[in-house]
């Protein structure tokens, strides 16, 4: 199941990318959105057949899982807020986890979702703004205690601006009807 995981996150990605061709068809994404996001286990061994994986290996099919896409941005055509400003004018889409997808278990099933990263660039630049401002102020009173036997110690600004899709403190501030729609 990784290697589908892998393959259609690789084949989402390119089919968002500049790379893609202008009159391509966007085979995945169609696929997705008309099936609500979510490729259903009985879909996975055409999906895999049409992303050229060997899929014939005794008891893989075993393994197959549903697997839900969650990506706001693509779905809705909705930034998620950013984790700390609340804000979605700054977000945007930097690439994807090193890892295809998560799995979730539920009590009725296990599925695998699958999500990209979302990054902030305006909490980006303050963080590396506060940075700087605490290093030029361990510079400064490092400067005025020369003579003293004092130590400086600056500490590093520890805020994410970084965020996956479905952390938890993004889904409430989705919009209700985007959470009505999600569903498999």
């Amino acid at each position: 199941m990784r290697q589908v995981l892998r393959a259609v996150q690789v084949r989402i990605k390119y089919e968002e990318s500049d790379a893609f061709p202008a009159l391509g068809t966007k085979r995945m994404l169609e696929y997705l959105k008309s099936h609500n996001w979510c490729i259903s286990r009985c879909d996975v061994p055409m999906i895999a057949k049409k992303l050229k994986l060997d899929h014939n290996i005794p008891l893989f099919k075993y393994y197959y899982t549903k697997l839900v896409v969650w990506m706001p941005h693509l779905q809705f055509g909705h930034m998620p807020c950013c984790i700390n400003c609340k804000d979605n004018n700054k977000v945007g889409v930097p690439g994807y986890p090193s890892h295809p997808g998560r799995m979730v278990v539920d009590l009725k099933e296990n599925y695998f979702i699958m999500g990209c990263r979302y990054k902030c660039n305006q909490c980006k630049k303050d963080k590396e703004r506060l940075n700087a401002i605490a290093k030029a102020a361990a510079a400064t009173a490092a400067a005025a205690t020369a003579g003293a036997d004092v130590e400086v110690e600056v500490t590093k600004i520890n805020l994410q601006y970084t965020f996956i899709g479905w952390d938890s403190r993004v889904l409430p501030r989705i919009p209700r009807l985007f959470n009505e729609t999600s569903r498999c």
